[in-house]
Formats: C-alpha cells, sequence, structure tokens
C-alpha cells in the first residue's frame, strides 16, 4: 500500500478523529516557514510554504472553532493554565524569510493572535546558505546534476527531486561549513545560474520592525542554521549564544526561545537540550511531531510540533498531525517522546 493511498484512506475514514481526545493534548505548537502567494512547482520546497489565503482561512477558522491562539511565553510562564483550558495553539515560523514579513505579519496583526519567528543570524546578516533553493534551481535549468565531491558520487535527477534532495543533504549537511563553501563554488561553476536569486530574507530592519510589535516574539535559530548535533560542543554552544546575544542587540528585546535547526532527533538530543538550558533558553522546539500534553512540563527544551501544510495529501497529514493519531502510533502510544 502507498504512502499517498494509506493518508486517502485513514482521512477519509475519519479514524484520527478517534485519537484527538486522548492524543489531540491541550497546546498545539504550529510549524510554518514560508507564506508565499502563487501555485506548488512540485518540488520539495513546497512543503516549506503555505499561501497566505490558507493561513488567513486556517486562523478564522480555527478560532471560530474555539481555540486560543497563544504566545510562547503564555505558554512557559502559565503551564497549568494551557494545560486546563486545552484547545490552544502556538504560531511559529522558522528562519526569517522575507515573506514572514510581507504576508504573514499581517494576518496575524488582522486576527490580533501571537507568533514567534526564529530568525537564524545569517539570514538577516545576508550570509545565509540557501543550498536547498539553489540546489532547485540548478534541477529546474540543467535537469540533471552528477555530484563528486571527493570519494562521493552521485547522480541527482529532476525527476526525482525529492530523492535529489535527499541525496545532496546526506553528502552536504555532515560537512564542515569551509568545506560546504567548496562544495557549492564547485556546483556553481559547473551549473551556472542565468540570473541571480530572489532575496529571500529579512533586513536586520525588517526584524526590528516585528520585534517592535507586542504580537510578536523573535526566538533564535543558531547563527548560521547549521545542524548542532555533529559540531564540538563548544561550537554548538557558540551557536546558541552568539546568536542570542546578536539577536538582542539588535532588536533590543529578550531572546527566550530557540528553535534547533532541522529539528529531528539526529539534529538535537540530550547534548543540545543541556546545551540551551546552559545557555538559559526557556523553551526550544523540535520538528518531531506531536502535541503537547501535561508531561512535557518537565521537558520545555525539547517541544515537538505540528508543521502545517497546504491541500493534498500534505494538507491531510496536517490533520492526522494535529489529531494525535500519528504520533500516538509511530511513538508506541507514548505521548511524551523526548530524545
Amino acid at each position: 500500500m502507498t504512502a499517498n493511498l494509506l493518508v486517502d484512506m485513514v482521512h477519509g475514514s475519519g479514524l484520527h478523529r478517534l485519537f484527538a481526545p486522548f492524543y489531540g493534548g491541550h497546546t498545539s505548537v504550529l510549524l510554518l516557514h514560508r507564506v508565499l502567494p502563487g501555485p506548488q512547482r512540485g518540488l520539495p520546497s513546497d512543503n516549506l510554504k503555505v499561501t497566505p489565503e490558507f493561513l488567513d482561512a486556517f486562523v478564522s477558522g480555527r478560532q471560530k472553532e474555539g481555540w486560543r491562539f497563544i504566545s510562547l511565553d503564555h505558554l512557559v510562564q502559565d503551564f497549568d493554565d494551557c494545560v486546563a483550558h486545552g484547545r490552544n495553539m502556538v504560531l511559529t515560523l522558522d528562519d526569517g524569510y522575507r515573506d514572514n514579513f510581507d504576508h504573514a505579519w499581517p494576518i496575524f496583526s488582522s486576527h490580533g493572535v501571537p507568533f514567534t519567528v526564529y530568525v537564524a543570524n545569517s539570514f538577516p546578516a545576508g550570509t545565509a546558505d540557501f543550498w536547498w533553493y539553489t540546489l532547485e534551481e540548478m534541477l529546474l535549468v540543467h535537469r540533471r546534476i552528477e555530484l563528486e565531491y571527493r570519494e562521493q558520487r552521485t547522480t541527482l535527477d529532476l525527476v526525482d527531486p525529492r530523492s535529489a534532495f535527499i541525496a545532496f543533504k546526506a553528502v552536504y549537511q555532515p560537512l564542515p561549513a569551509q568545506d560546504q563553501a567548496e562544495l557549492m563554488a564547485g556546483l556553481r561553476e559547473r551549473y551556472p545560474l542565468p540570473v541571480a536569486q530572489e532575496r529571500l530574507a529579512m533586513t536586520w530592519d525588517e526584524v526590528r520592525a516585528l520585534a517592535a510589535d507586542e504580537l510578536c516574539s523573535i526566538g533564535c535559530h543558531t547563527l548560521s542554521h547549521r545542524s548542532l548535533a555533529p559540531l564540538p560542543r563548544d561550537e554548538a554552544f557558540r551557536e546558541l549564544v552568539d546568536s542570542r546575544v546578536e539577536l538582542e542587540r539588535e532588536t533590543g528585546c529578550p531572546v527566550r526561545h530557540l528553535a534547533y535547526p532541522y529539528g529531528k532527533a539526529v539534529d538535537a538530543g540530550r547534548r543540545e537540550e543541556e546545551l540551551a538550558r546552559d545557555a538559559g533558553f526557556q523553551s526550544a522546539v523540535t520538528t518531531r511531531i506531536g502535541n503537547l500534553h501535561a508531561g512535557h512540563r518537565e521537558h520545555p527544551l525539547m517541544l515537538p510540533r505540528i508543521p502545517l501544510y497546504e491541500g493534498g495529501k500534505n494538507g491531510k497529514l496536517s490533520e492526522i498531525f494535529l489529531s494525535g493519531m500519528y504520533s500516538a502510533v509511530t511513538n508506541g502510544f507514548r505521548k511524551v517522546v523526548t530524545y
């Protein structure tokens, strides 16, 4: 049975709704990246975006259903209230894309809902490595890329962009920053792009404007958006501390909340939780899928989230995720899973 068919069967049957009273939890921390007009292109980065129309309808619809949108500060500082109240949602956006400023902020303002933008400092600094978008643009132009780096060789093909993305990430992500730059420079030389890429990230002025809105909290997403787990302990700690110091200096606001880059179990585990605690963060979120339960009170630095997708199979998946069915089945029906 294919994954698409399984998702269609579960969603169509309504089976996932039976899990909600037991695994829906009291709060869902929603994960977004980009809020951007325009159609899907059939590329992996499609999963990073929702349209403004979808987001506006989602927020207004949940408000009409009686959901309460709360800030991360409220979640951390009055966890017992969240447990007692139930039906809470927290809106978070990762990275610091320009469209958060242009499209997401007006929607949240119009509904009066709080939100957190986790900013990787390299985004407003203009030094971010958007390798995932660069790879997609290269594939769209050249259709086929022969990736050769030292002893590793693989073919990346537009016919299967998801497999190309996974294969490239497996080679690229573990490399030190200097080696990553060397690999990408070689690819750019062999597979040139005809036009400059659009400005994807917010500027520091735009980050400061967001931070000045009482609805918005600016969170830390590290200096360079590199996975923390492969880094030496002191370097990983600097990624957290130096990012927080600069964000606070630039915005004039305290930075209390962290999102681990990539956020899967291989990217953030017990060591990274300790580093987040030592760096003074009050909360930290992962990309592990799940809702919050009373037991998460003891694990504020290892919180799961629910990715918010739009339409098709992924849109159905979001509803299944929100019900708690997916996390229940994949985690042996445990409500709190940290590592």
